[in-house]
């Protein structure tokens, strides 16, 4: 069997509207030698029928249909075990890639000799997007321009978590559909973390950029698009605990944890000190907790805490960590002893 330079995943879920747009841009690439491999999760208008027809008479798309649910973050790491080719570009249902996508990126990944590299996108908004989603992702393209300016570029691991310890809260790269990267990466560093919902590519851009350096190509190669019914708009505007509080503190746990993280750990420490980091990751957790314990009539935060903590234990005994920290300052304000602890911003 004839092994494909490149393996494009499509993972898909309720998605036909803009299906056919996606898998004609798929089609239309200058590089050819690619395998596409999609991978349904259990979609109930039809999708599947509807990509089998698109791609007819294309012997290089393989069809996957999942058994059961596998949910977002588990139908991406599906669609990566079923590649085979060298590199792995994942392009979203609801986007599209400008031919000379694949082409492109590849060719500057060889020549930096980088096993992950991205492009610059452009972003379609449906005409029900929010002016908050608009600025949202307007800043986002104004931070990575900043960032890599406008011409093609290669950061080392260092220099990269260098990049990402000043800008902590942001995505250094995008979404999946700009990213290229080696299957050797699965190896070495694993693949998308299933307990995240909004920061899972985030997540995983830091765990290789840092280990493996990356690859700008300034090129707009790439769509993405946002529409209400897309998943970034339903957690930014439905799933704000997960999105901006449990995410955010996985993301941190295992900065601090991980092996992975060695050295993206070494310049946060030296940027901001072990004992601070730590002290932003108890009081991470106890706000997390409290949110959860306080939400007593929403159900759904209280169960996405008990996920986390039945997935990572030790956020349960920081946050308890944060809670006696929290009895300790109030001993001492009332005791006129917090002075000092109300100069250090991480735990005022």
């Amino acid at each position: 069997m004839n092994i494909p330079r490149a393996s494009i995943c499509l993972p898909t879920y309720n998605g036909r509207e803009h299906l056919g747009e996606c898998i004609a841009s798929i089609r239309s690439q200058s590089f050819t030698d690619f395998e596409v491999v999609v991978c349904d999760d259990e979609s109930s208008d039809g999708t599947l029928d509807l990509a089998r027809q698109l791609a007819e008479g294309d012997a290089r798309f393989r069809f996957v249909s999942n058994p059961h649910r596998l949910g977002l973050v588990g139908n991406w790491n599906n669609c990566m075990d079923h590649a085979r080719g060298e590199w792995i570009k994942f392009v979203f249902q609801d986007d599209t890639i400008e031919n000379r996508c694949l082409e492109r990126l590849l060719a500057s990944c060889q020549r930096h000799q980088c096993a992950f590299g991205f492009c610059r996108r452009h972003v379609i908004f449906d005409e029900l997007a929010s002016s908050t989603i608009h600025g949202f992702f307007e800043r986002h393209q104004a931070l990575l321009d900043e960032i890599y300016g406008t011409k093609d570029c290669c950061l080392d691991g260092k220099a990269f978590a260098r990049m990402v310890v000043q800008r902590m809260d942001w995505n250094p790269v995008g979404e999946p559909t700009v990213v290229l990267f080696n299957r050797s990466v699965l190896k070495d560093f694993g693949v998308f973390v299933p307990a995240m919902i909004q920061h899972c590519d985030t997540e995983y851009w830091l765990r290789l950029g840092t280990n493996v350096g990356v690859v700008h190509v300034a090129e707009r190669l790439a769509t993405f698009r946002v529409h209400n019914k897309s998943t970034t708009c339903q957690n930014l505007s439905n799933r704000e605990y997960r999105g901006w509080l449990i995410d955010p503190l996985v993301t941190h746990y295992l900065i601090l944890h991980e092996k992975h993280y060695q050295t993206l750990r070494q310049e946060l420490f030296r940027s901001s000190g072990r004992l601070v980091n730590w002290w932003r990751l108890i009081w991470a957790a106890h706000r997390a907790r409290a949110v959860a314990t306080a939400s007593t009539g929403d159900l759904e935060i209280k169960a996405e805490w008990d996920n986390v903590v039945t997935t990572y234990p030790k956020l349960k005994s920081l946050a308890w960590a944060g809670i006696f920290l929290t009895k300790i300052r109030s001993g001492m304000a009332v005791l006129g002893l917090d002075h000092r602890l109300k100069k250090n911003p991480v735990v005022s």
